[in-house]
């Protein structure tokens, strides 16, 4: 049952998280966690640098790889909470790179919130469940 936790920047989200991996944790469940998700799919980006900037969002071949990827982690560990900074609710940034990956960023999390069994949003610290 993979749970998604989102937030801003420094808002206590991993700490949120590791108290949910420890009710996990009492109830039988050996569950980890996937911190900075956000971060994750910025390396996978990096990674394929020499392509042109358009084709980080716009080629399905490029998603549907980093999805087969996510897919393939998840399966392995079916128990996992999966934290990921919230980049939409701030200033668009100018740099091509970085709206290619926020926007890829944004795909992948709707994706997952849609099959998580929960989502959570941290502010100031405070978890509310959105699904």
């Amino acid at each position: 049952c993979m749970i998604l936790i989102i937030g801003g920047a420094y808002q206590g989200k991993m700490a949120f998280a590791e108290q949910l991996l420890e009710e996990q944790k009492k109830n039988g469940k050996a569950g980890s966690i996937f911190p900075q998700f956000h971060m994750w799919v910025k390396a996978h980006m990096e990674a394929d640098a020499n392509d042109k900037i358009s084709e980080h969002v716009n080629s399905n071949e490029k998603n549907d790889k980093l999805e087969k990827e996510l897919r393939e982690k998840l399966a392995q560990e079916p128990d996992t909470i999966i934290v990921c900074n919230e980049l939409g609710c701030g200033v668009v940034p100018m740099d091509a790179f970085d709206r290619a990956w926020r926007e890829r960023t944004g795909r992948l999390t709707c994706a997952l919130a849609a099959q998580a069994e929960a989502v959570y949003r941290v502010t100031c610290g405070i978890g509310t469940r959105i699904k």
